[in-house]
């Protein structure tokens, strides 16, 4: 029994004399190069700006600031309070009022009157001068970006502290020199001393951790593969690098070379590791499907540009009328090599009078032919080379054809004469990637003769 009233008697008097801790002004400044308050700006009940002031104490963890405008955020041995920049004193209470108190601003030079989106600083001091370690604890990755590692192990002074989410941790003590020592698995161990004094109330401590690498060591066919390590890409080809590291733990190495498919392995590193790798080349495959495809149909439209001779009626002319013909036509392909071809052209030729051996009515010196064609066909197109990116087309069906003749005669008869043609048609088409090469034979089921032609394009996909 008077060993429990013993602890009990202990237990209050430590309740009491840190209700009685008080606290004292240790510091006032203006932060004249911090901009957290221009980057994170907040309005007052004015719609002015606030000023931001940080305050900072190590022991006392639930301060209240009446005049602070929002809520008041803390952040290791700080609070973060925005104040109104007509603020002339800070009020502040602890443990529901048994501490309350006011930092007069206008008894320090350089910070009253607050300005609008500048931070400043009040540092306060505990009776008991405890003083704040703050750690954090972080890695890089392969891309760059630094990490928390929040599996590390922190010792300081001889005891374990706990990491928070954000790899960070704040140990309070009395001011003088500490050890600690940061363990973390795949990570190198470090170690060192904090010295707590009497001018900081809280020192900071970053420590980036570096991962245990071991020699990584890839033969490859070729040997100018690129190589990816979790999906990060490594600096030159595989021939290239050297002294290649890899960090210990589970990593997706991919090996990716022109003409080859990707090489793909995860990989447990927990030593120095040796990976010898032949890539399979790729096989040719049907790079556009709609050409071997039963069900698809592909469309292939291109514009030919079509020189052509042609052998008009000879009971009028007797004579070779030549010109040319600007054509657009489309292939669609059915059941892997059926294809169909359908357009329309639009042509000129010219007709010497001196070629002309029969004699008119009335004399015509000159003449010109103007037409429209439009051909509809049906044949084969078989592809062929690398990626079956070429086709041999062969086409057999018939065409129409609206032809007006300009006459340059006398000024008695007639100025032009319209005429409907029609006949069948033979084509020959080698395209050979976008170009595309050809020939054309007609013949008139009008009484309009024979007329080819060789055909030179350009084929769109």
């Amino acid at each position: 029994m008077k060993r429990i009233s013993i602890l009990i008697f202990v237990i209050c008097a430590f309740v009491v004399s840190m209700s009685a801790q008080k606290i004292s002004v240790k510091g006032v400044s203006h932060l004249e190069t911090d901009t957290w308050g221009l980057r994170n700006n907040r309005v007052d009940g004015t719609g002015k700006n606030c000023a931001v002031i940080r305050v900072g104490v190590v022991g006392i963890n639930d301060m209240q600031f009446p005049d602070a405008v929002g809520n008041v955020a803390r952040s290791g041995s700080e609070y973060i309070v925005y104040v109104p920049e007509s603020l002339k004193a800070l009020r502040y209470n602890y443990k529901n009022g048994s501490i309350s108190g006011s930092v007069n601003l206008n008894a320090y030079e350089g910070v009253s009157p607050l300005v609008q989106g500048h931070s400043y600083k009040v540092v306060f001091e505990t009776e008991n001068h405890v003083r704040a370690a703050v750690f954090s604890v972080t890695t890089q990755k392969l891309n760059g970006d630094i990490v928390p590692v929040t599996s590390a192990k922190l010792t300081f002074d001889g005891s374990a502290v706990a990491l928070d989410g954000d790899g960070m941790a704040i140990v309070e003590k009395p001011k003088g020199s500490y050890r600690y020592a940061i363990e973390a698995s795949g990570f190198e161990s470090q170690s060192g001393t904090v010295n707590l004094t009497e001018d900081e109330i809280s020192t900071t401590t970053d420590i980036l951790l570096e991962p245990k690498t071991y020699p990584l060591n890839i033969t490859c066919t070729p040997p100018n593969a690129s190589l990816f390590i979790d999906d990060v890409a490594m600096e030159g080809t595989l021939d290239q690098l050297s002294d290649l590291e890899i960090t210990e733990g589970i990593h997706n190495i991919r090996l990716v070379a022109e003409g080859y498919d990707d090489y793909k392995q995860t990989i447990n590193a927990t030593n120095s590791m040796r990976l010898n790798v032949a890539m399979q080349r790729t096989k040719k495959v049907v790079r556009f499907t709609e050409e071997r495809s039963r069900t698809r149909i592909n469309v292939r439209p291109g514009f030919y540009l079509t020189g052509a001779g042609h052998y008009y009626d000879k009971k009028k002319y007797d004579a070779q009328q030549w010109g040319l013909t600007f054509g657009l036509s489309a292939i669609q392909h059915f059941a892997g090599v059926l294809a169909i071809r359908e357009g329309i052209g639009y042509g000129w030729s010219y007709l010497d009078d001196k070629e002309m051996k029969n004699s008119f009515e009335t004399l015509p010196t000159d003449t010109t032919t103007q037409y429209v064609d439009v051909p509809l066909q049906i044949g084969f197109s078989v592809p062929f080379g690398s990626y079956n990116r070429n086709l041999v087309s062969i086409l057999g069906g018939g065409y129409g054809r609206y032809m007006w003749t300009k006459v340059n005669e006398n000024s008695k008869g007639k100025k032009s004469e319209d005429e409907w043609d029609y006949g069948l048609r033979l084509s020959a088409i080698l395209d050979i990637k976008h170009f595309t090469i050809g020939a054309d034979v007609s013949t008139s089921l009008n009484g309009k003769g024979v007329f080819f032609g060789l055909n030179l394009g350009w084929k769109f996909y």
